[in-house]
């Protein structure tokens, strides 16, 4: 199910750090971007199609994985519309369709197709994503969701994370959506992140095969179902001379934003699928140019699927002053929000053994407001920074790397006020 731009209703809110900055000086304030839906929006039917990509490498007998893939995706099937459409691709040394699109009314037919999955030796991973994405983009009018189920690294060239990117971007780019599952400690995490981000996805990490794997796939099922706006873009027009830097999405999975596309000062980034009761958060570091005057548009943002504008355009507002009680207050709560984030990211790196992101990481914490002094987002984004920081220790297993790593992408559950 999705619905055309014009009915998605969705709410743009833009707020800042600083409203007033000194005149005649260079500054640097924070700006915080929500997108949610309409409690009221209407959604229209869409058929879905769900390819499931799977690896059937010798690794997978381990430790019951393949069972549990193969079960997963019996209980997918299971619980999808029957208008639904579903294929498989297996891959090990070679790239097996294990099932050519098939309505998911057909359901004994595709339990039986599943369960006539076998394992190979090596690990083809790029061929078998390259193999499921020729058959889902045969699909017109559907939702398309690609998952990625594996528990070790490819070892079949390409093998470099820079293919999988460009992959990914490619699907991403045709209105596709890729997201990973990686189970156990063996596999790559960064690859599997790097997959799911460009891609328009998230990577899941599984340790509990048996609890975890079958939730996952039906969740990814239920966002499809919910979508509003499939591949959306955030538009951003800053004024003459400010220069946005850096930019990281908080919301629904946190990540860096490294592919902007800028024209001028039109800075464009892409997003996730829009799912209702699904809120997006994107934070923002601008510098900004000394200079005079009032009410000056800072930066203008609206929300785009293709050429239609789905949320916005809203803009915020700065005015210089020399007023020292104006310019100096600073709203805690976005400032932290980026702060929080930035440290979340840093996190990430420093399980992974980075030093310098580990002793960045330390020094921003330590200018991290008190919990108890912010709200919501905020407050909630600087817990999981510090709740994270008491776990990097130089002991930490593979197993445990993954899990904390997985933590450090996951979206805060706490109350938010809009």
């Amino acid at each position: 199910m999705t619905m055309s731009a014009d009915q998605s209703n969705l709410n743009l809110k833009l707020k800042q750090s600083r409203r007033y900055l000194k005149s005649d000086t260079e500054s640097t304030i924070f700006a915080q971007l929500e997108i949610f839906s309409d409690q009221t929006t209407k959604i229209i039917q869409k058929n879905l199609h769900y390819c499931i990509v799977i690896d059937s490498s010798g690794s997978m007998n381990l430790g019951g994985n393949m069972d549990q893939a193969k079960n997963a995706a019996i209980n997918l099937v299971r619980g999808l519309p029957s208008t639904s459409i579903v294929s498989i691709v297996a891959f090990d040394d070679n790239v097996h369709v294990i099932l050519d699109p098939k309505p998911a009314s057909e359901r004994l037919y595709i339990e039986n197709m599943i369960n006539s999955i076998k394992t190979g030796a090596a690990t083809a991973m790029h061929a078998g994503i390259s193999k499921a994405f020729d058959m889902i983009q045969q699909s017109s009018n559907t939702i398309n969701r690609l998952v990625v189920i594996t528990d070790g690294l490819p070892n079949v060239p390409p093998c470099r994370n820079e293919d999988f990117i460009r992959l990914a971007k490619k699907i991403r780019n045709s209105g596709i959506t890729i997201g990973t599952v990686g189970i156990g400690a063996n596999y790559g995490e960064d690859l599997l992140m790097q997959i799911s981000e460009f891609g328009g996805g998230s990577w899941e990490h599984v340790s509990n095969v048996n609890n975890d794997l079958t939730k996952i796939v039906k969740d990814h099922a239920t966002q499809m179902q919910n979508t509003i706006i499939i591949n959306p873009e955030l538009q951003i027009t800053l004024m003459d001379t400010a220069e946005l830097l850096d930019a990281i999405i908080a919301k629904p999975r946190r990540m860096q934003v490294d592919d902007l596309r800028t024209n001028n000062n039109v800075i464009s980034i892409g997003l996730k699928d829009i799912i209702k009761n699904e809120p997006h958060a994107i934070v923002l570091k601008i510098k900004v140019p000394a200079g005079n005057g009032k009410n000056i548009p800072l930066l203008t943002a609206k929300i785009l699927e293709g050429n239609n504008v789905c949320a916005g355009p809203k803009t915020i507002e700065i005015s210089y002053t020399l007023d020292k009680d104006l310019y100096s207050k600073e709203d805690e709560n976005i400032s932290n929000a980026f702060r929080g984030n930035e440290t979340i990211l840093l996190q990430r790196k420093a399980i992974n053994g980075d030093t310098i992101a580990a002793e960045r990481a330390k020094t921003i914490i330590k200018v991290l407001e008190k919990p108890g002094k912010l709200k919501d987002f905020a407050r909630a984004t600087v817990m999981l920074a510090n709740k994270i920081a008491g776990k990097i220790v130089p002991e930490l297993t593979e197993s445990e790397k993954k899990e904390l790593s997985h933590q450090t992408t996951i979206i805060e559950t706490e109350k938010e006020e809009n």
